[in-house]
């Protein structure tokens, strides 16, 4: 069985514990305990003072994977909780490290290989945390990561047990000629390796997780755009509620444009629909965000795919409403419009200028406008040999 030995021990310079700081939302520890599961631990042993609330988050974290959670206060409990051919992911209080670069250096071909990740001794890191960064010789430093033989747990019995049982780990894994293997530098130089010793640098790492989740901005998709820098703006303690806000908004404007449809009021339709999808718009963004921050599966792909459906549903219904006209009965509109829109509906990312495409806000935006100068047919036509024009010559490329 594989364990991650983790601790929530050591504090800041203001007093507040590392592993209880707060990253998008969710504690260092949670962080932690989120990249020991991604590495295939069964386990997770936490040591701590007592119970917490950013413990039993951990706790209740791991168990919903299905995997066991202890927090133990001494170092003899360890050993009644591993076995001799059991293995053990250590990882100091307070590292961050992404599930990509511990990923890389644990797994090899799929296949776990054991190691205690080192740094260059004249490494930042290590000139700046000595006591986090361990010397192990005159030229390398510990990492803050290792995957070492259970077995040498057994030893922290003989050993003082008022002792730090990762850094007494280590020093056996050490005695054991455990393979050392270097951290690679590119995961140096971002937030693939970072030490949680003041709220500063985890703002920051908030900034780079939470701008790197969302899409680039478009100058070619002004509602898309606005529906990014909103997912921004929240808090990332409030991405789920926020999203869930913006969900429900969505659907009751969709209802509204439809009835305002039927009622006979295209224009007011069109631009409430307009809304609906920029409401749309920002719960897929929230939902994305939301999912990668908590490191659950995002469903954004069947999201949009409803919304496409939606879209195409509702604009069909604004077609043939009152008032509207008689373009949607006409021999040449209906399949025209039709096809338009399942092209955008389908292959919007695939064509060329696809942020244009994509921006269905903007499209009902340009067709509210259209039918509060009388010309919505037109519009509708032109919009439709528009996008069917794209795919041909997209084809013929």
């Amino acid at each position: 069985m594989l364990t991650a030995l983790i601790s929530s021990l050591r504090s800041t310079e203001t007093g507040d514990l590392r592993a209880s700081l707060s990253l998008a939302g969710r504690s260092v520890l949670s962080w932690q305990v989120d990249t020991a599961l991604s590495l295939g631990c069964e386990r997770i042993i936490c040591l701590c003072e007592g119970p917490a609330e950013h413990i039993l988050a951990a706790q209740r974290e791991v168990e919903r994977a299905g995997q066991e959670f202890h927090a133990i206060r001494s170092n003899i409990q360890i050993a009644a909780l591993v076995r001799a051919d059991d293995e053990i992911v250590l990882l100091s209080d307070g590292l961050l490290i992404s599930k990509q670069a511990a990923g890389e250096f644990v797994l090899e071909s799929g296949k776990r290989q054991r190691g205690i990740a080192t740094l260059p001794a004249n490494h930042a890191l290590a000139e700046r945390h000595p006591e986090d960064f361990e010397r192990i010789d005159r030229d390398r430093h510990w990492a803050g990561l290792a995957l070492i033989r259970a077995r040498q747990v057994k030893e922290l019995a003989e050993l003082p047990p008022d002792g730090d049982a990762i850094s007494l780990l280590l020093r056996l894994a050490l005695q054991a000629q455990e393979p050392c293997r270097p951290v690679k530098e590119s995961w140096l130089q971002g937030d693939d390796w970072l030490l949680a010793v003041d709220a500063a640098d985890l703002a920051n790492a908030e900034r780079t997780l939470v701008g790197g989740s969302l899409p680039a901005l478009s100058p070619f998709a002004p509602t898309g755009a606005l529906a990014i820098f909103a997912a921004r703006a929240i808090p990332p303690g409030n991405i789920g509620l926020s999203g869930k806000l913006a969900g429900a908004a969505a659907m009751v404007l969709w209802l509204g444009a439809m009835a305002l449809a039927l009622a006979g009021w295209p224009t007011s339709a069109l631009a409430c629909g307009a809304v609906a999808v920029l409401a749309a718009d920002v719960f897929v963004m929230m939902h994305h965000l939301h999912s990668r921050l908590a490191s659950v599966e995002p469903a954004r792909m069947w999201l949009s795919a409803v919304f496409g459906v939606v879209f195409a549903g509702t604009t069909g219904l604004l077609m043939l409403a009152p008032g509207i006209g008689s373009v949607a009965a006409s021999q040449l509109g209906l399949p025209v419009i039709a096809l338009g829109l399942a092209i955008v509906c389908s292959r919007a990312g695939k064509l060329r200028h696809a942020a244009v495409w994509n921006d269905r806000a903007l499209h009902l935006a340009f067709f509210a406008v259209a039918a509060g100068l009388g010309l919505l047919n037109e519009a509708l036509v032109a919009f439709s040999l528009a996008a069917t024009l794209q795919l041909l010559l997209q084809r013929g490329d």
